[in-house]
């Protein structure tokens, strides 16, 4: 996704997407076999420094960040699995930034894509930033590897082929 936003996020972050308004949520203490609902506050977020991430993992912000009015490439790479850590992984400008590896990621999750249920920027708390920009949002049916963000780092971004014409 290309993004921009206007200002810098909140101090709780701001949400890039959520799939899930609410989940559910199996009490893994004493097996109990409880669910609970619960909502969440995005599946990834911009954190107050600019890092792109969850789960308190938003990695090296001295590398790379989002930073306010600004376009950025953001990509977020889900790979959900079955009785294993799933992983969740962002770069920001084709470089890395977050790796999350965790039993929450897993196929049965809140962090699955569900085309019928995605929601941009949406959150459960006021910790939203308004007039969000967005040039481009591309979805794909696989996790993407460091190699595939790299190559694909000029995919579908609008390019000005007219811009040296602007400044004769």
């Amino acid at each position: 996704m290309d993004v921009k936003f206007p200002e810098a996020p909140p101090p709780q972050g701001s949400s890039l997407f959520q799939t899930a308004l609410i989940y559910a949520e199996a009490n893994q203490v004493g097996s109990t076999g409880k669910v609970t609902l619960s909502s969440s506050d995005g599946e990834c977020v911009v954190n107050s420094q600019g890092g792109v991430g969850v789960m308190g993992q938003f990695g090296d912000i001295t590398k790379t960040k989002l930073e306010p009015d600004r376009w950025t490439r953001v990509v977020i790479s889900v790979q959900c699995v079955s009785g294993a850590k799933g992983h969740l992984k962002t770069w920001v400008n084709s470089i890395p930034a977050a790796t999350v590896e965790s039993e929450a990621v897993n196929d049965s999750s809140r962090f699955v894509v569900d085309p019928e249920n995605l929601y941009l920027f949406s959150s459960k708390s006021n910790a939203m930033v308004g007039g969000v920009h967005i040039r481009t949002l591309r979805v794909q049916a696989k996790p993407s590897t460091n190699d595939e963000v790299i190559a694909d780092r000029a995919l579908d971004k609008i390019m000005p082929m007219y811009l040296s014409l602007i400044h004769i």
